[in-house]
């Protein structure tokens, strides 16, 4: 009515039950259009659930198949396992009676000769010259003189050869399994490796998927933990924008979604929900922090956040450096699931639990003596946030709880535990190795230099043997107890844990230093440095030094 005022002629009316009519007919059309759409979408949706309902049929179908695959193949192994047994027992017992039989026959003869042997002894004993000539020729005649039949007991079977038989088949049978396995699991892997990322688009959060070990562009600042958004989207390629990297290129298919929310994973202060008191770690993609490592920090080091500055700064305190300051978007959060190892039983350990420094506290708060990261002892008393430990090198050790970490029994000397750059030795219970000990002995000392995992092996250097061959079951590692072994002539250098030498530096003897070992009494040592003839130390301040690390360190 308004628009029919002479102020407003020149618009166009129009009546407003008419004007409904148009756009109803129009939302009719739309309405429809949607109706359709839905009725689209509930098809696609029920074929998806039943897509969804036969691939774990199908996936369940599968582990049933594999159950009863290998639990026939075990019956089967089962079945030939008894077969192999009583033919053994049979073979055992057909031998068995031909030896009876002719033990049997050896004893029979035994008693004819013995039978014999009186009736020799009673004529050859007789008084009467006329009765031993006239049983003379009847005795004589039978006296056994003849050749006589040898017996042996030589069975047709030797169980030695089916032992070795019964191992070289159980080692094919290993070899087997594993490598078809290894191509079953293959194949899925393969088949999961092609599922599209079909649903990752523009202005997602997503990350690097945990089963990707390397991106294929590479890493950058990026890590497993870092949350981005998608900024662009290229065929398989796409731009994502991290907090640690901007325009970070790598595969849709390497990427997944970050199911989180946003208030889990972002703040004001950065890009990780860190708050005072949480436990933390300067991120492995780091390789030096804005504000450098300081004293004693490293990637695995842990500490607790102690306060947070309104400049994206953080002050935390590591066990072997407090006050520490870094950049929030440095760091990341150390849940009580990435620290299930040793290292994080520190509230755990007890009188009697097998312990040693933690890798990450470079020099412990009552200083080392003569214990090293290596050096492994049992809890001797536990007061408060101190205990005592008795370690070979050194009994009564002060040290702090913090600073410990519990060594399972694998580190203490499994060969599981042997890698690239151990010190090991042979063990003592080998009497020869299986590839010969060459030029190396029990007591020979030598750096390990490649590991062969499928042909369990290995290649050490020793200082009499370079690329030495052997199994990695037949050796074991070095600890720093077992280094007191030095001897005269021995090249050597002062332990790193070693701030300063109960004799003092002297001269220009310094970590570095390599010197060859001229006199021991006792426990102290006389070594030759360059710098220095005739230096003085103790044994158990000393390593041993092996011709490859002397060689870089007289170079140096």
């Amino acid at each position: 009515m308004h628009c029919l005022l002479d102020d407003h002629k020149g618009h166009d009316t129009v009546p407003s039950a008419i004007e409904r009519k148009e756009k109803e007919k129009k939302l009719t059309d739309s309405q429809t259009k949607v109706k359709q759409t839905l009725q689209t979408k509930e098809k696609e949706l029920q074929k998806m659930k039943m897509d969804i309902g036969s691939h774990s049929d199908s996936a369940k179908k599968a582990v049933d198949n594999s159950k009863k695959v290998f639990s026939e193949l075990v019956k089967l192994i089962e079945k030939k396992t008894i077969e192999v047994i009583e033919e053994i027992k049979a073979q055992e017992k057909a031998d068995l009676d031909q030896g009876t039989k002719l033990q049997k026959k050896l004893e029979e003869e035994i008693a004819k000769l013995k039978k014999r042997d009186e009736v020799l002894e009673d004529l050859i004993q007789t008084d009467d010259n006329i009765q031993f000539l006239q049983n003379y020729e009847s005795v004589s005649s039978s006296s056994g003189s003849a050749k006589l039949q040898s017996f042996s007991f030589r069975p047709y079977c030797s169980f030695d050869d089916v032992g070795k038989l019964i191992c070289e088949l159980t080692k094919r049978l290993e070899t087997t399994c594993t490598q078809e396995i290894s191509k079953t699991l293959n194949k899925v892997s393969d088949v999961s490796a092609k599922r599209p990322s079909f649903d990752i688009a523009v202005g997602d959060r997503v990350r690097v998927k945990p089963s990707v070990v390397t991106p294929t562009h590479k890493w950058g600042s990026v890590t497993h933990s870092s949350v981005g958004v998608v900024k662009k989207i290229q065929g398989d390629l796409l731009t994502v924008d991290f907090p640690e990297q901007r325009n970070w290129t790598g595969l849709v298919s390497e990427m997944q979604h970050e199911t989180s929310t946003g208030s889990d994973l972002s703040t004001k202060n950065g890009p990780v929900s860190i708050k005072v008191g949480d436990r933390v770690r300067v991120k492995p993609s780091i390789t030096t922090p804005k504000h450098n490592w300081g004293r004693n920090v490293n990637n695995k080091s842990v500490g607790v956040v102690k306060d947070i500055k309104d400049d994206d700064s953080v002050v935390v305190d590591f066990p072997g450096h407090a006050n520490w300051k870094g950049i929030l978007a440095e760091m990341e959060l150390v849940t009580n699931d990435e620290e299930i190892g040793p290292s994080n039983l520190d509230s755990n350990i007890k009188v009697g639990d097998k312990v040693r420094v933690k890798p990450s506290v470079a020099t412990p708060t009552h200083k080392w003596g003569a214990v090293t990261h290596k050096s492994i002892g049992v809890v001797k008393k536990v007061q408060g946030d101190s205990l005592t430990v008795d370690f070979p090198e050194q009994k009564n050790w002060t040290g702090i709880v913090s600073e410990m970490e519990i060594v399972a029994s694998a580190a203490s000397g499994l060969e599981s535990v042997i890698k690239i750059g151990d010190q090991v030795r042979v063990k003592p219970s080998v009497v020869t190795p299986t590839h010969k000990w060459g030029a190396v002995t029990h007591k020979s000392i030598g750096v390990v230099q490649k590991i062969h995992s499928s042909l369990e092996s290995l290649i050490v250097d020793f200082p009499e043997h370079k690329k030495w061959t052997g199994l990695i079951s037949e050796m074991e590692l070095v600890t720093g107890a077992d280094l007191d072994d030095i001897k005269v002539g021995d090249s050597v250098r002062v332990k790193s844990s070693i701030i300063t030498p109960k004799h003092n530096w002297g001269g220009h003897v310094t970590h570095k230093s390599v010197g060859i070992v001229k006199d021991i009494k006792s426990e102290n040592v006389i070594v030759d440095f360059p710098s220095h003839k005739g230096w003085k130390g103790i044994l158990s301040e000393m390593e041993l030094v092996n011709n490859a690390d002397a060689d870089v360190s007289g170079s140096s």
